[in-house]
């Protein structure tokens, strides 16, 4: 009887251990394959109230290094931590809640589920918010009982046993085994390694930071059609000479036939950098804009359109031909009463756009300039006109002056 019973004893015993379950703590780092919150500020909406502020990444990252509050949760402010968008799965068998930390463990706490399928309203899971949790107690899980689909989950800490109340908290989890695949949130079971080359079957990855040692060569930016860094060297199709580095962005139907892109390209000039952008079309071809910037000489091939002030302490304006060819002999200068009559009838000059005109489409600036000249030039012939006649009246009015002296004379002398 009495081996009988230490039989059941040391059954009872190897049956609990082979099939309770063991989470991954700061402690025992095993159990956790199954937790659908790893990567929860990346998958879920994730917000945090309170003045006692945790990093939320780092709850959720898998590497059970805490975080830790600057100031200690309150009964009056409490640090509450929400996440909402989970897998709308029932729990089935079982689902697991609970936290981890290293040091400072939270004293006072509540753990809520906010089902969807069944309440459609918060349900407690654990309770500690006015029960103290026992120190030295650097992690808590619990298996869920009531059936339903947790879609939020809302953890509040109240009190911690930290210096000044400070709370530590590694990792927040929730242990669903039919709501995802081991790991899933962490990217595992995503990647696919082929020699060099490492892809990835998932739509959107998400990162803090991004790191990329080298960008892709290429040797004709009009067969760009995936979205990457690249760079050339005197490439084909390039809007500079040597080398540029760029960013290609794809539409997201290309292929190596269908081209639409956006790119920039910036060029190998630290002393004047020079940038370029263009869209393309689906043979990967557009045409090349450059960025102008302030260091260096600029030059635009094409319009320019500039709603504003320009100011400049130089403007060079190529022409094709000046107003020279009013001075030559051929040139008909018309009449200053053909003019005369012109400007009384359109009240402008001849040749010059009306200022209604000018109002409405502008002026083009060689162009008026060389008008202008024109008017100028044909003002410098009537002026020469004009001094010519009163020379030649200067002259006959010293002739008319001399007849008169003489006639003068002659009446005085006695006959």
């Amino acid at each position: 009887m009495k081996n009988q019973l230490c039989f059941i004893i040391f059954f009872a015993l190897v049956t609990n251990v082979l099939f309770s379950q063991t989470f991954s703590t700061n402690a025992t780092p095993v159990g956790l394959e199954h937790n659908i919150l790893f990567n929860a500020t990346s998958h879920y909406t994730v917000t945090q109230t309170g003045t006692a502020l945790l990093n939320l990444p780092r709850l959720f990252d898998g590497a059970f290094q805490p975080s830790y509050t600057a100031t200690g949760p309150t009964i009056e402010s409490p640090t509450v931590i929400t996440i909402e968008g989970l897998p709308q799965v029932n729990r089935q068998r079982g689902a697991w809640v609970g936290w981890s930390t290293r040091y400072w463990e939270t004293k006072n706490f509540k753990i809520e589920g906010y089902d969807d399928q069944y309440l459609d309203e918060w349900v407690t899971l654990a309770d500690y918010s006015t029960t103290d949790y026992p120190s030295g107690s650097r992690d808590f899980n619990i298996k869920i009982t009531q059936s339903g689909s947790y879609t939020k989950l809302r953890f509040t800490f109240y009190t911690a046993r930290g210096t000044d109340g400070r709370l530590g908290i590694s990792e927040l989890f929730y242990i669903h085994p039919e709501a995802t695949t081991p790991y899933a949130n962490l990217g595992m079971g995503i990647w696919k390694q082929e020699g060099t080359e490492v892809s990835s079957s998932a739509s959107v990855i998400k990162a803090n930071t991004l790191l990329i040692n080298d960008s892709n060569t290429t040797t004709d930016w009009n067969t760009l059609w995936q979205s990457g860094f690249y760079q050339g060297n005197n490439a084909a199709n390039s809007p500079h000479t040597g080398w540029l580095w760029g960013i290609n962005m794809n539409h997201t139907s290309n292929s190596e036939t269908y081209k639409y892109n956006g790119q920039l390209a910036i060029t190998n000039t630290s002393s004047s950098p020079k940038m370029y952008f263009r869209s393309t079309n689906r043979d990967g071809e557009g045409t090349w804009v450059k960025v102008v910037h302030d260091n260096g000489d600029q030059k635009i091939n094409g319009g320019l359109t500039v709603a504003g002030e320009v100011y400049s302490q130089k403007v060079r304006v190529r022409i094709d031909a000046g107003a020279d060819f009013v001075f030559e002999n051929n040139y008909d200068l018309p009449k200053l009463e053909d003019v005369a009559s012109f400007v009384k009838q359109h009240k402008h000059l001849p040749e010059i756009a009306p200022a209604t005109l000018m109002e409405a489409e502008g002026l083009e600036l060689a162009e008026m300039n060389i008008k202008l000249l024109q008017k100028i030039e044909e003002l410098t012939l009537y002026t020469i006109q004009q001094e010519g006649k009163l020379n030649a009246l200067e002259e006959k009015l010293k002739r008319m002056e001399a007849l008169e002296i003489r006639l003068t004379k002659l009446e005085a002398t006695p006959k």
